[in-house]
């Protein structure tokens, strides 16, 4: 067994290793320079971290997704119960957030693939068309009224 096995961290400070006495190894060194001192461990450390970073990235996205979604089928719910906006936005709406929903379970379960690029383009060319959309009669009805007001 190395001295490296034996070795444990301190009490006090978790940044001071500790050897016994007889290990070969010195006094107390940090958790850096003991690192330093071997190669393959840093980039292994790096890469375990870059990999929790990216596992956190997916579920934080997974969850915004699914929750961007719900709330595009409930505001599309809820403009399908109003006289002014026509229908197909509402149902525009809700296929968009459909799409949101879908996406974010691809990027819960398959991370960032080529089928959750396609979700993405398609919810914004859904959305795109939508809000669009909504401009132009919120538009109309504004002139519309205006118009009748004037009179």
């Amino acid at each position: 067994m190395g001295g490296s096995i034996r070795c444990r961290f301190d009490g006090c400070d978790a940044g001071t290793v500790r050897c016994p006495p007889g290990s070969g190894r010195g006094g107390p060194k940090t958790v850096r320079e003991r690192l330093g001192q071997r190669p393959g461990i840093r980039e292994g450390v790096r890469f375990a971290s870059a990999e929790a970073i990216r596992w956190l990235e997916w579920g934080v996205r997974s969850y915004q997704d699914f929750a961007l979604g719900l709330a595009l089928l409930l505001f599309g719910a809820a403009v399908v119960r109003t006289a002014w906006v026509p229908r197909p936005i509402a149902y525009l709406m809700g296929l968009s957030g459909l799409t949101y929903v879908g996406q974010g379970w691809v990027v819960g379960s398959e991370g960032f693939s080529r089928m959750e690029t396609i979700a993405i383009v398609l919810a914004f060319v859904l959305d795109l068309v939508w809000m669009i959309w909504l401009l132009v009669v919120a538009w109309q009805v504004r002139d519309s009224e205006a118009s009748s007001a004037g009179r």
